[in-house]
C-alpha cells in the first residue's frame, strides 16, 4: 500500500464517520430523543434535551467540515482515476447538490432557532394539534425533519455511486 493508497483511506473512513456521526445522530434525536421530551411536560427534561441538542450541534458543525474537505479530496480523486461515467456524474452532481442544500438549510433553521423568543422550537401551542394532514406533512418535511430526509437521500446516493464504480471495474 502506497502513501496516497494510506491517505484515500483514512479520507474515506472520516467522510463515513463524519456521515455516520451527522446521520445517526439526528436520526437517534428525531425518533428516539425529540418524542421523549414532548411526551414529558417538565421543565427540567426540555432544558436537559435543549442541551444535549447544542452539544450534538457542535458535533454537526465539526462532522460539517471533515464531509466537505474529505468530500471534495475523495471527488477529485474519483474524477482523476477515469473510472467516471456520465451516469456516474450524473448521480455525483446530484449528490453534491443535495448535500450542498443540506449544508445551507442546516445553517439558515440553526439561524431561525436563534432568533426565536420561545425557548424550544418544537413546542407547540392551542390548537396546533387539530392541524389538517397536510399541514401536519408540510410540518414533518420542514425544518430538521427535511435536513434528516435530504442526509438519508445523500448517504442512499454514497451507495449508488460505489455500485456504479464497482459495476465497472474489469472482472465484476
Amino acid at each position: 500500500m502506497i502513501v496516497q493508497d494510506v491517505f484515500t483511506l483514512a479520507m474515506r473512513w472520516a467522510h463515513a464517520l463524519a456521515a455516520l456521526l451527522w446521520i445517526g445522530g439526528a436520526l437517534f434525536y428525531a425518533l428516539v430523543l425529540r418524542p421523549a421530551q414532548q411526551r414529558t411536560q417538565e421543565p427540567q427534561s426540555r432544558l436537559h434535551t435543549q442541551a444535549i441538542a447544542q452539544e450534538f450541534r457542535s458535533w454537526v458543525y465539526l462532522a460539517i467540515g471533515v464531509l466537505v474537505i474529505s468530500g471534495a479530496v475523495l471527488t477529485l480523486a474519483r474524477l482523476a482515476s477515469g473510472v467516471a461515467t456520465p451516469a456516474y456524474l450524473l448521480f455525483l452532481g446530484l449528490k453534491v447538490l443535495l448535500a450542498l442544500i443540506t449544508f445551507l438549510l442546516f445553517f439558515l433553521v440553526r439561524a431561525q432557532q436563534r432568533r426565536r423568543a420561545s425557548p424550544s422550537p418544537q413546542a407547540t401551542g392551542p390548537g396546533q394539534g387539530n392541524r389538517s394532514p397536510w399541514a401536519r406533512a408540510r410540518g414533518l418535511l420542514s425544518g430538521p425533519n427535511l435536513i434528516l430526509v435530504l442526509g438519508v437521500t445523500v448517504f442512499l446516493l454514497a451507495d449508488v455511486l460505489r455500485y456504479l464504480v464497482e459495476r465497472g471495474l474489469p472482472g465484476s
